[in-house]
């Protein structure tokens, strides 16, 4: 390879890392907040948010409690994750959507993932800002 085309390579692949990055940090951010925002009674519906790529992890337990679970399991899976893939964060517990969108806790009337949504712009905003 030429210098030039090496050089150019260089580059795109320190942007490539840059971006991965970039998307690391906003998912990650974007998933904790709603684990965070999400009302702990026993903290069934807190341990079941799961990170997958690929496809939809549908599964849960009403063994996992607690938010620390799922924090380390969304913390695990973006150590690797990049552009390329497609991620999936999802909660399969039978009453989550009832959470979310029927303010059936008195904890999160308004939901955790409509909140969350809802600051996506200026968390990327912050996120990218950080890189300039």
């Amino acid at each position: 390879m030429n210098s030039f085309a090496a050089q150019l390579q260089a580059i795109v692949d320190k942007r490539k890392a840059t971006l991965n990055q970039v998307a690391r940090m906003i998912t990650f951010e974007v998933g904790n907040r709603i684990i965070i925002r999400t009302p702990v009674d026993k903290g069934t519906l807190a341990g079941n948010w799961l990170w997958s790529v690929g496809s939809p992890d549908q599964s849960f337990s009403y063994g996992k409690t607690g938010q620390n679970e799922s924090i380390g399991q969304l913390n695990a899976m973006m150590q690797t994750f990049d552009t390329s893939q497609v991620g999936y964060f999802t909660n399969s517990m039978p009453y989550a959507s009832r959470i979310e969108n029927e303010g059936w806790s008195q904890k999160a009337p308004s939901g955790m993932v409509a909140i969350t949504l809802a600051e996506y712009p200026a968390i990327a905003d912050r996120v990218i800002r950080s890189f300039a």
